[in-house]
């Protein structure tokens, strides 16, 4: 529950924090967080100052309380600090100070220039980092610092955190010359308090001296109207993560203003909004985009070896991407642009623009019609607005035969329409040659699969020995393909001894790991002790033993976002066990059948006994890659129904 409250409700002075805040102050909201922010106070507002013109200034005052060792991280506050050509952001005034404990009494330390550390991060960001002198659990950090930017964009107001705020207030004041959109995320409603004012500013300017052969800087007052609005919460909530979500940040309680409208001194009016279809036509004439895939010269030779070798259109689709991925390294950087694709091509290695464009020019020259795909990985998130920004990544498409097949060439192991998981993120658009554009989605429907068979023999100690086979497809093929491609076999063995809990494996075999046309199969035999309980003369087991689900991922009563799962898939685990003889079934669960409203989902259980053998056959089925929030209660409740289920054991008496 989050409380709006009316501004001016509680003051606080920078650098005074009363002893009974650090020495005894505990957060009754949430007793399980590590550290809270006690305030998040922030002033934006603009200003007209020499030489720069209009300028964006925001105060921000920060006040956090460290709870337990866990905590002392956020006590260390970094941001980013933006610059392009000449123009750059900067911290006007920046000061802090740290109030510990120390055997009941407080002590205040002032924050100093060697706690304050510079990271450049690439030719346009530097991240500024503070750190606080001293700091332990009970500790509170003040700091107070300004930053002014010279490029009109208003920073998002982060409302809602990875640890509680316990008080947030912020004042938002635009000149009537500036237009902004604004728009709130976190699935919360918001009523600021808005209204207009006159401010009286002195601005600076130059001015010809009489002689005009000198330039004299001077002051003028002027007065403006502004638009204000003003937020303050209250016990705002920390956003935790959960299972099963594309990326947390985008469901974050925030507030984003975009741009819209600028008024010039002459009365003109120049618009900053702009559609996705204006974005993409922006990336698709830079230089560094459609330019790059008109640049073929540099595929002759590929081109002629693939017209050569392959004649039908899904064979030359499939050569041209198996040359791409055989060719090209990616070095791990997520762009849609390539700076300069034939030099990848002559280095073969580049960013996910280099290597996908590349893919889409090789492609076109075969004659297929194929077209970029702009992507918002899932790390980067769903952008709110229109902007080139939005974008971090490009992929290729082809269609043939009225089927259109998606291909990330960066990921080895992949196979046309099998993404690798970090590009599943709802939509991508797909840019045609001739120009239009579309929304187009990047999950799979096809269903992966992964198939377990597992035959047990019981022995009368309680130790189980046999084996067990199993096999994946799709994008479950892939994701094992990815972690275990490289591993050597005896790290292999380690992983499933420790993973199944076994005693020992033998006889290890993963068949066609770099086939990426067939399915992954592993089989191995195993020895496992103590796999079984006795109470009495009694033998009870769980019959799924290491395939059963342990736990309901799924533990909070409700959610505000859906459960993204990333793809459809399909896990069916067969069990055959082999009792020791002088035992008969004296109790075993019930088989069972349970579906999802609308077909999401489905669990079959199905167990019988026969000639001194139990066979299970179960089933796990999710048919949508992403089920909504309002589902959650149901699918919560299925998952229950299903833990219950899978855990429910196998009672065997003596004869």
């Amino acid at each position: 529950m989050i409380g709006y409250l009316t501004l001016n409700a509680q003051e606080y002075k920078f650098g005074k924090v009363d002893d009974e805040t650090v020495l005894n102050y505990t957060y009754a909201q949430d007793t399980t967080a590590s550290a809270v922010v006690l305030l998040e106070d922030r002033e934006t507002y603009f200003n007209y100052e020499h030489p720069e013109g209009w300028v964006v200034v925001t105060d921000i005052h920060q006040r956090i309380k460290v709870l337990n060792t866990d905590g002392l991280d956020y006590a260390t506050t970094s941001f980013v600090l933006y610059k392009s050509g000449g123009d750059r952001e900067r911290i006007r005034t920046m000061k802090g100070y740290s109030f510990s404990p120390d055997n009941g009494k407080v002590v205040k330390e002032k924050l100093r220039n060697n706690g304050i550390f510079e990271n450049k991060l690439n030719d346009n960001y530097t991240e500024t980092t503070v750190t606080f002198p001293n700091v332990k659990v009970g500790s509170v950090v003040d700091l107070e610092y300004s930053i002014v930017s010279p490029f009109w964009e208003i920073e998002d107001l982060v409302i809602q955190q990875d640890i509680p705020v316990a008080h947030y207030r912020a004042s938002v004041r635009t000149p009537g010359y500036f237009k902004y959109k604004r728009i709130v995320r976190g699935n919360v409603n918001i009523s600021p308090n808005e209204y207009t004012r006159r401010r009286n500013m002195n601005i600076a300017y130059e001015s010809g001296t009489k002689s005009n052969l000198t330039q004299a800087t001077k002051t003028s007052n002027i007065q403006i109207e502004e638009s204000v609005s003003e937020y303050d919460f209250k016990h705002i909530p920390a956003l935790k993560e959960e299972p099963f979500v594309d990326n947390i940040d985008n469901y974050r309680f925030l507030v984003t203003y975009e741009l819209a409208q600028v008024e010039n001194a002459d009365g003109t009016k120049k618009s900053y909004a702009t559609s996705w279809e204006e974005v993409v036509k922006s990336i698709y004439d830079s230089k560094y985009f459609g330019d790059q895939l008109a640049r073929k010269g540099y595929l002759k030779e590929l081109v002629a070896q693939i017209k050569s070798e392959h004649t039908g259109a899904l064979d030359r689709a499939a050569a041209a991407f198996d040359a791409i991925q055989k060719h090209m390294t990616w070095n791990g950087d997520y762009s849609k642009f390539s700076r300069n694709i034939s030099q990848a091509y002559k280095e073969k290695t580049g960013s996910s623009g280099d290597i996908n464009l590349m893919l889409v020019a090789l492609m076109r020259e075969l004659g297929l019609s194929a077209s970029p795909v702009l992507v918002s990985t899932r790390s980067h998130g769903i952008p709110v607005f229109a902007t080139v920004d939005g974008f971090n990544y490009v992929i290729a498409a082809v269609n043939i035969n009225d089927q259109r097949f998606l291909m990330d060439a960066t990921e080895k192991w992949s196979i046309p329409n099998v993404l690798p998981p970090r590009i599943l993120n709802w939509y991508g658009t797909i840019v045609r040659e001739s120009g239009t554009s579309s929304q187009i989605s990047l999950y799979p429907e096809q269903i992966s699969k992964r198939n377990y068979i597992l035959n047990v023999e019981l022995l009368e100690d309680g130790t189980i020995e046999g084996a067990q086979r199993g096999n994946s497809t799709l994008l479950d093929a892939l994701s094992y393909r990815i972690e275990y491609s490289s591993t050597p076999k005896e790290q292999l063995e380690e992983d499933i001894l420790d993973r199944f809990g076994l005693t020992e494996i033998e006889e290890l075999e993963v068949k066609d790991l770099k086939d990426r046309t067939k399915p992954v199969t592993s089989s191995f035999h195993f020895v496992k002790e103590d796999a079984v309980e006795f109470i009495g003369n009694d033998i009870y087991l769980t019959p799924m033993f290491w395939l059963a689900m342990d736990s309901n991922p799924f533990t909070r009563d409700t959610r505000n976002f859906p459960v993204d799962y990333n793809y459809p898939f399909s896990h069916r685990k067969i069990v055959n066990i082999k009792i020791p003889e002088g035992y008969q079934v004296s109790s075993m669960p019930e088989s069972v059948s349970i579906s999802l409203p609308d077909g999401m989902g489905s669990f079959k259980y199905r167990i019988s006994e026969s000639s001194g053998t139990i066979g299970i056959q179960c089933s796990f089925e999710i048919n949508q890659s992403v089920i909504p929030a309002f589902k959650y209660a149901d699918l919560k409740e299925f998952y229950n129904q299903r833990l219950s289920k899978e855990m429910e054991q196998v009672v065997l008496s003596p004869i």
